[in-house]
């Protein structure tokens, strides 16, 4: 059976023969048998308009003040595309980078020309990080990571363009909608770098328990890091995990939007506390680079298992203070019943960096079915570690009606809580509608002329992220190929 997929993220300068080399070391030798680009990539590579902005100043913005340690002088901008994208081409380090902000990336931009000086800004407010790009050879270019000190890139949210007095611009109006220009005041200040020290509050020698709960009680234990130091940053809304493996340095990164809920398991009269946080997205990792700089880098942990966590659990010293969480997590809650911890088994099948999950050999599943159960997984409606034989069996279109199938799938997603022992609960439903006479048919809503539905696959650098099916604007290639799956790989986000 051949598929077609569509992937994104490559660079357009990418040959055929690199991209089939790099998707056949995890697919399999001769599993890959075309790469086309898409036309309409290829037209704007032929016919790009460029405008060019010589010798700049960029400073790295988060709230109008800035956040980089310095300036980067000799920036050489192009706008190109119809003036639609905008690059940025300089050197740090004696390393050549590139980055690329496009139109869907820029809420304003701002151009600051004060009366009576000749230095003019041109201020250019992001919406997203922009795409970073490393100078490999000559003409080739590939992608990188946020490479400036504290990732400076990755903290702001504005670019701003100090422009010599020379310097023409293009018209803008005619490409940014949101385009302005001011003739006010423009001050830029320097902004303290953030540094651990100066975070609101620090534990020390924390154990770091990566797993899943199994049962209201029962933690299921995957990994396991000694010596942890927790920071609480931004008035408790971030929550960063150091720690050390193999003499690396590495950084775990947990927002308060990723976070499902926060649970402090106290038993009355007896020690340590278990400070539980489950998690609705993986958290960001970043590897130490230098004395002062991070870079992104993938799931380190052994099997993966960061990727197969659904929950952090950190065991506190005995000595250890807690801040405040309340006022920061409104899902936080404490518990004075007892956590057991248990070690656990990794669920994940054959994926070498980020897990998902599969059937045993000789079960066979519809992509369909098999696309739902691995969304179960990362939303937390199940835990990986109870889908055993029994329950792929329960999912097999050769043994149950896929009717059934489908709409119990679709129930135990609606559910409120996690379903802990999901073999169980669908022998109970298929049991329900083989009473009924009637078969169940799963809700649907019915789309519009011109909308379809689509399943959506983000691979990011810890997790697989099964989105939908959702509605979408209908094109040709969606009309062409109405069951493949639509695949990013998103480097920005867990």
């Amino acid at each position: 059976m051949v598929k077609t997929i569509q992937l994104y993220g490559f660079s357009s300068s990418e040959s055929p023969a690199a991209v089939t080399e790099f998707l056949e070391a995890y697919t399999g030798k001769g599993t890959v048998h075309a790469i086309k680009f898409s036309s309409s990539q290829r037209w704007k590579i032929k016919n790009t308009c460029h405008s060019s902005v010589h010798r700049c100043k960029i400073c790295w913005y988060h709230n109008s003040i800035s956040r980089c340690s310095k300036p980067v002088i000799g920036c050489f901008g192009e706008f190109g595309a119809g003036l639609k994208n905008i690059y940025l081409f300089f050197s740090y380090d004696s390393v050549d980078y590139k980055l690329e902000i496009t139109s869907e990336n820029v809420s304003q931009i701002e151009l600051h020309h004060p009366r009576s000086q000749l230095t003019k800004f041109l201020l250019i407010q992001l919406i997203g990080a922009p795409r970073i790009f490393k100078k490999a050879s000559r003409r080739q270019w590939v992608q990188g990571v946020d490479f400036t000190p504290t990732c400076c890139i990755g903290q702001s949210s504005a670019v701003c363009l100090e422009l010599p007095p020379s310097c023409e611009l293009p018209n803008l109006h005619s490409s940014f909608v949101h385009y302005k220009e001011n003739e006010g005041p423009f001050v830029l200040e320097r902004a303290r770098k953030l540094k651990l020290q100066n975070f609101e509050h620090s534990m020390e020698l924390v154990k770091l328990h990566l797993g899943c709960l199994i049962s209201e009680g029962q933690f299921s234990v995957l990994w396991t890091a000694l010596d942890v130091s927790v920071k609480f940053g931004m008035e408790f809304k971030n929550i960063y995990l150091l720690l050390s493996l193999d003499a690396v340095e590495y950084k775990l990164e947990i927002s308060s939007e990723s976070v499902r809920q926060i649970e402090l398991h106290h038993l009355r009269g007896q020690l340590p506390k278990f400070l539980l946080i489950q998690l609705l997205g993986a958290p960001r990792i970043f590897k130490k680079a230098s004395q002062n700089g991070w870079v992104r880098e993938v799931d380190f942990t052994p099997s993966r298992c960061l990727g197969q966590s659904s929950a952090v659990c950190l065991e506190l010293p005995p000595t250890c203070e807690l801040p405040n969480l309340r006022k920061s997590f409104a899902h936080y809650k404490e518990n004075e019943g007892r956590l057991v911890l248990e070690s656990g088994n990794t669920f994940s099948c054959t994926s070498d960096l980020v897990p998902i999950v599969g059937p045993p050999l000789g079960i066979n599943l519809p992509y369909k079915i098999l696309f739902k159960i691995n969304s179960l997984v990362q939303h937390g409606c199940v835990p990986g570690q109870a889908l055993d034989v029994n329950f792929y069996e329960l999912v097999d279109p050769s043994i149950i009606r896929i009717e059934y199938i489908e709409c119990a799938l679709d129930k135990l997603f609606r559910l409120k809580g996690c379903c802990y022992e999901p073999v169980s609960w669908l022998t109970e439903q298929y049991e329900e509608y083989t009473a009924c006479k009637r078969i169940p048919q799963s809700p649907a809503i019915s789309l519009d002329d011109g909308m379809v539905y689509v399943h959506r696959v983000q691979v990011t650098p810890s997790k697989v992220y099964f989105c939908g099916p959702e509605a979408n604007v209908s094109n040709r290639v969606l009309r062409n190929y109405p069951e493949d799956v639509i695949i990013s790989f998103v480097f920005l986000c867990g």
